[in-house]
């Protein structure tokens, strides 16, 4: 699935939730009443923002933020 920064960004702040693959490794970003999470799968590992702006400014995979690795990654699902 092709699926743009600029698409997850706007996805993301109308509440959208996203699923995807980087490096082997499953990831979800996802969010509830107490805030927005960068979750990976394989070992529970997830942190946590207050915004998905914020997640998208301060989230790490490999020391690389999400806009950094994006055309990398496999989109799975956006809910």
């Amino acid at each position: 699935m092709k699926y743009s920064y600029l698409e997850l960004k706007e996805d993301l702040s109308i509440g959208h939730e996203v699923e995807f693959l980087y490096n082997g490794e499953k990831y979800s970003i996802s969010h509830n009443e107490k805030g927005w999470y960068l979750t990976k799968f394989s070992d529970n590992i997830y942190q946590s923002f207050c915004n998905s702006e914020e997640l998208l400014k301060k989230a790490l995979i490999n020391n690389k933020r999400i806009e950094e690795i994006w055309d990398n990654v496999v989109v799975e699902s956006v809910f």
